[in-house]
């Protein structure tokens, strides 16, 4: 399911029955905020995600939305921490 898609950054979610993974992609030359609707993705308020590539910072359900800043040229693929 795509989320956000721009011509340097992507975002999008793989769902199943074991949970839920979020994967973004940041090939721009500077850093990009990704402003997303957690709603689309089931992820309960609160939900806290964490890179399982260990490059970006730990985010949190909060209003319905997630938001996460990449670094230049950078990926993470998320996923909830239990």
């Amino acid at each position: 399911m795509n989320l956000a898609v721009s011509d340097k950054t992507d975002a999008f979610a793989r769902l199943s029955t074991a949970g839920t993974a979020l994967v973004l992609l940041n090939s721009a030359p500077g850093t990009q905020t990704f402003n997303l609707e957690a709603q689309l993705t089931t992820l309960p308020g609160g939900t806290v995600l964490g890179d399982r590539l260990g490059n970006a910072p730990e985010i949190r359900v909060e209003g319905g939305k997630l938001k996460v800043a990449l670094v230049p040229r950078s990926s993470a693929i998320y996923i909830a921490r239990h």
